[in-house]
């Protein structure tokens, strides 16, 4: 064969080679066998926020405990795999914190008849740190990542933040 009989198939190949590659795909819509394919595709819990509000029940203060977490889906094919959105959400995390500390410290007098209020404040605090991040990612509408309440509770002020769980590279 001749050079110039080799170069046709030469770019055929690469452009193959180019175009291949890992895409991921969002989660199946039909009965498979796959476990991998179903379920939510990833996960993170954030560490417990702790805000102090003045408590009208106690007369006091109460220490409001608040443990975010965020689901990551893909909702379309995408050249990003998972663990791009999963690592931005991750290093979201000490801003969605502070965020929503914040806006708690800004609260007046609670009860516990204003729980159900401060979840849906939670977490749109949090979903506003989080649009605000994606806006310029390009990926960023190939992903569903939904913002949750893991653990919502109040103690008394004696009783403070968990230990936050170790890091680990796995």
């Amino acid at each position: 064969m001749t050079m110039k009989n080799l170069i046709l198939p030469i770019l055929a190949v690469a452009t193959l080679l180019g175009l291949s590659g890992c895409v991921t795909q969002p989660a199946a819509n039909t009965p498979t066998s796959a476990a991998y394919t179903l379920g939510d595709r990833s996960t993170f819990g954030m560490d417990e926020i702790v805000v102090s509000l003045p408590f009208r029940d106690a007369s006091s203060y109460q220490n409001l405990h608040i443990s975010l977490g965020m689901i990551i889906n893909p909702v379309r094919p995408s050249l990003s795999p998972e663990y791009e959105a999963r690592d931005l959400v991750r290093r979201l995390e000490p801003r969605i914190n502070a965020t929503v500390s914040a806006a708690f410290q800004e609260l007046g007098l609670q009860s516990l008849s204003s729980t159900k209020a401060l979840r849906a404040k939670a977490i749109t605090e949090a979903e506003a740190v989080l649009s605000q991040a994606i806006r310029n990612w390009t990926h960023a509408a190939d992903y569903k990542i939904e913002v949750t309440v893991l653990s919502f509770y109040w103690t008394d002020p004696s009783v403070g933040r968990q230990p936050a769980a170790a890091a680990s590279r796995w």
